[in-house]
């Protein structure tokens, strides 16, 4: 049985070629079940069949590419690993945003959220930082005060 472990779109990332142009040229040379196959509504191939895709694309050293491709891209997913930061002020006008402490850090930050309201002073919270100065919260925002679904804090 085979497996599916390229991903369509990290092949895509990995090699710099177009998700639509290598999806046309999927549906060309590659055959449908033996080759690729649906995997949670995301296209994945096997890795001699995105070998040959490579390959006929024209892609320089396919192997580093797919090599990359398996792997992922280890830089985006430590940039936007969650924190853990604690609640220090609550702005009372502007009740989408909250100042928060870095654990690790010990950096002040702007947090934001839906509503301040549902959070209390001291609580720790998971956040992400994001390309600007402020940052997320990372997870749902709360239904009851002081309680986050799915955060044990």
């Amino acid at each position: 049985m085979a497996e599916y472990t390229v991903f369509e779109k990290e092949l895509s990332e990995a090699s710099g070629v177009l998700k639509g142009v290598i999806s046309k040229k999927r549906r060309e040379i590659l055959k449908g079940g033996d080759d690729y196959k649906l995997v949670k509504n995301a296209m994945a191939y096997t890795p001699d069949a995105a070998l040959r895709l490579l390959a006929e694309l024209g892609v320089a050293s396919p192997a580093n590419v797919l090599e990359s491709a398996v792997r992922g891209l280890p830089d985006d997913s430590k940039k936007n690993a969650p924190m853990i930061a604690e609640v220090v002020r609550r702005f009372q006008p502007n009740t989408t945003v909250m100042e928060c402490r870095l654990e690790k850090t010990a950096e002040h930050v702007v947090v934001k959220v839906r509503d301040n309201l549902m959070f209390e002073i001291g609580q720790r919270i998971p956040v992400k930082k994001t390309d600007t100065a402020i940052y997320l919260l990372d997870g749902q925002q709360p239904r009851r005060r002081g309680q986050i679904p799915g955060f044990k804090g």
